[in-house]
């Protein structure tokens, strides 16, 4: 169907911008990768508000914006990762701790060490 090709196409763009975003940033190129990642989020909308995939690339872009010290946007997409993250998965499941993970790094590098404290507290209890 129309639709379903459609479908097809926002999976493809997902795929190949999430893949050049990974290669970016394994180049250190956190810039590009940015980029890549920011198509990927809106394709992965089509995907629905509870997708992991449209929670993977939110937090690869928090990820992103992280390395390029812009910890105000990677916080917000780090913790909408992990609400979604605690919606559709068991508890305990690793991506919930990874998420939790990368919030307390990211605490850490703002100097909020008793946020990132908390954080880690209820990463190392899952």
């Amino acid at each position: 169907t129309l639709l379903g090709s459609g479908a097809y196409a926002q999976d493809g763009i997902w795929e190949v911008r999430r893949a050049a975003a990974a290669e970016a940033y394994g180049a250190g190129k956190y810039d590009e990768a940015r980029q890549h990642l920011l198509v990927a989020l809106i394709a992965s909308q089509r995907f629905g508000a509870f997708d992991l995939r449209y929670a993977h690339t939110l937090n690869e872009l928090g990820l992103a914006y992280f390395r390029l010290g812009e910890f105000g946007r990677a916080e917000p997409l780090h913790q909408q990762a992990l609400a979604i993250r605690q919606q559709v998965l068991p508890a305990g499941d690793p991506l919930i701790a990874a998420s939790l993970n990368d919030i307390g790094f990211l605490r850490v590098a703002q100097g909020r060490y008793a946020e990132a404290e908390l954080t880690f507290v209820v990463w190392v209890a899952r």
